[in-house]
């Protein structure tokens, strides 16, 4: 995600990065060489970006990496089959 949004604003700069709701959350901008935030006039697709890895993150295992086919239902992470507790009632399938 980094080096896509780098490539399109170069002062792209991530402030937090935190998971939420089984998702990947991110807030960031850009800065100018004074460490000033500068609008960017490619937001919308630095957006765009942000909002694909956030969409992947939520159905990728929390645990392994592989393809999330369920969530947790207490605290909020998804996960695979091999990585996930076989007890239905504390998991949802996607």
């Amino acid at each position: 995600m980094i080096q896509e949004c780098e490539a399109i604003e170069p002062n792209y700069t991530i402030v937090d990065l935190k998971e939420k709701w089984g998702e990947l959350r991110v807030i960031s901008y850009s800065l100018d060489k004074e460490g000033w935030p500068i609008p960017s006039d490619f937001a919308d697709k630095l957006i765009e970006i942000e909002d694909k890895y956030t969409k992947q993150s939520a159905r990728t295992c929390c645990v392994c990496g592989k393809p999330a086919t369920k969530i947790s239902t207490g605290w909020i992470c998804p996960y695979c089959d091999d990585c996930g507790d076989k007890d239905e009632k504390f998991y949802q399938r996607f």
